[in-house]
């Protein structure tokens, strides 16, 4: 599932329930998998450039999650072991309450500027101007678009 927000202009909250839209399956059969199942990256019911099929294919083509509980690292693995270890120990750190490493706090420090106004400018543009040949679909997200000439 994807879930996508957007701001309201005047920045009000909404109190309807969100939209659901189900779409028909990226790959025939649907509920088949990988090599069985064929992926189709440009459905032709998909009526705007997406990159959801190619990701789907990609994820599922590697394989189900390998059970690391059953794993056999060689020697030549060890910093594998070394990475894991460090990530087990700074979530607990982090579930326990505290800052895992490399965090540091400092109150006198001012706010970062993440630059996330210009993210969420660039996000709801008037995207017709990057290229002649498509027009943005409103409530689709930032990467779809729709094959129509610029009004």
């Amino acid at each position: 599932f994807i879930v996508d927000f957007y701001q309201t202009e005047d920045g009000s909250d909404v109190d309807e329930e969100p939209a659901v839209e189900y779409i028909p399956a990226f790959k025939h059969p649907a509920d088949a998998l990988h090599p069985v199942a064929r992926f189709e990256m440009h459905p032709e019911w998909l009526k705007v450039h997406n990159a959801q099929p190619q990701d789907h294919m990609a994820w599922e083509t590697q394989g189900p999650i390998a059970n690391r509980g059953i794993e056999h690292l060689s020697y030549s693995d060890q910093g594998v072991v070394m990475y894991r270890r460090l990530l087990k120990q700074e979530i607990a750190k982090v579930l326990d309450g505290s800052d895992p490493m490399a965090v540091e706090r400092d109150p006198d420090h001012e706010m970062i500027d993440t630059n996330l106004d210009e993210s969420i400018r660039l996000n709801t543009r008037d995207r017709s101007r990057d290229r002649d040949d498509v027009v943005p679909v409103t409530g689709g997200g930032p990467f779809q678009w729709r094959d129509a000439p610029v009004p």
